[in-house]
């Protein structure tokens, strides 16, 4: 309770709130028993709640909120509630964390639990390329892909996007999905991974989930990777204006592939 409300907490993060479509007349009657009661219901989840839904239950799009990425001082804060003791060494652990992270929850959670089992060993003992604890972390997220999509054709979908560095546009995700062996219906493939484990960051702009990153590697044929650096390389090289990142990313890639069409 706070100040004599009750909260209730409800995550989605295994879905979409479209799911609530399945249960729908249970869900309006929990939620109006909650609003009569003058409680409140935080819902979390990888998408925004339907309009459809927020209508029903008399609220305004406004009532969703994205929340960022942890920066900075929520890792430290991360930190001191596992229990970290020597003050002068947040800001070294925070940044290592979030240098090696970008932040994700799970994945920060997951970096502060180990360096917690460590007994917060010197930042300065520490590696960079040190990832068991994060490469855990994603291989459990590589089993929940296999169980909540039984979709081969979007899992193949989720396994080429996963070696892109950096973001992407729903054409790049279609091409590769084209890609032999191809998909049946790239864009719904697509679309049924964006939420959980593809992010949108901007209209028409997209990015892999850092759980999901590289997960190609280990699922994937070398032809088939091959065929998915080269593709990236080509759409980006194939611009009429390139940035700096651009043209890095598409150095990458063409590298990676060995591409002597796309270098």
């Amino acid at each position: 309770r706070r100040e004599g409300t009750t909260i209730y907490s409800m995550d989605f993060s295994s879905g979409t709130l479209e799911m609530v479509s399945r249960f729908e007349r249970e869900f309006l009657s929990f939620a109006f028993s909650v609003i009569n009661s003058r409680g409140l219901i935080v819902i979390t989840g990888p998408n925004a709640c339907p309009s459809l839904l927020l209508q029903k239950i008399w609220l305004q799009e406004d009532c969703n909120q994205e929340i960022p990425y942890l920066d900075e001082n929520d890792i430290k804060e991360l930190i001191v509630n596992h229990g970290a003791c020597e003050i002068q060494q947040l800001g070294p652990w925070s940044r290592f964390i979030l240098v090696t992270t970008g932040g994700h929850p799970q994945l920060a959670h997951a970096r502060v639990r180990n360096l917690q089992s460590q007994n917060w060993p010197p930042v300065k003992t520490l590696s960079l390329l040190q990832m068991a604890d994060l490469q855990q972390e994603r291989d459990l997220a590589r089993r929940r892909l296999m169980e909540e999509m039984p979709s081969e054709s979007a899992r193949l979908v989720a396994y080429r996007l996963s070696l892109i560095t950096g973001q992407f546009s729903r054409p790049i995700a279609v091409r590769l999905a084209e890609l032999a062996p191809a998909v049946r219906l790239p864009g719904e493939a697509f679309d049924t991974l964006v939420g959980p484990w593809i992010e949108k960051v901007a209209p028409d702009m997209y990015r892999v989930s850092p759980l999901l990153q590289n997960a190609g590697d280990k699922n994937l044929s070398p032809v088939e990777t091959r065929a998915v650096h080269e593709t990236v390389a080509l759409n980006i090289a194939q611009r009429r204006t390139l940035s700096p990142h651009d043209f890095s990313t598409a150095l990458v890639h063409a590298m990676i592939a060995k591409s002597g069409m796309a270098l």
